[in-house]
């Protein structure tokens, strides 16, 4: 560490992808169509883990 600077990086793009995911589980909460999240949660998962994102 340099000069005691601490340099942060935020991908919009994944943080956009995490608000998506938190949205779709309170909507399937709300709806009780707890089904789509078998989808929603691994895709965005993997998105998030994926080194091209």
């Amino acid at each position: 560490m340099r000069d005691g600077k601490i340099a942060i990086e935020i991908n919009l793009k994944k943080l956009a992808v995490i608000a998506g995911m938190v949205l779709s589980v309170w909507l399937s909460g709300v709806c009780g169509e707890g089904e789509t999240l078998l989808l929603i949660i691994p895709a965005g998962i993997s998105y998030l883990v994926s080194k091209e994102a």
